[in-house]
């Protein structure tokens, strides 16, 4: 009896999407969203932290969500 190995192919993960800013004048590409830190659910990216991201220094006081909400 000869036996078969079978392989299993798994799908490719869906692509990435990128979005392309400027800091300091140097153009650098961030995924449109990233996870929270906490909760690890994915979060639109935010402009600290594409800063970041491109190592830039990025005076900040905090991420807290609400703030970032458009005043009532």
């Amino acid at each position: 009896m000869s036996i078969v190995a079978t392989t299993e192919t798994k799908p490719a993960p869906p692509p990435v999407d990128k979005l392309t800013v400027k800091v300091d004048g140097i153009a650098v590409e961030v995924p449109r969203t990233m996870p929270d830190p906490i909760s690890g659910k994915p979060l639109p990216t935010t402009m600290t932290r594409a800063g970041f991201a491109a190592k830039a220094d990025v005076p900040h006081c905090c991420q807290y969500q609400k703030l970032a909400a458009s005043p009532p």
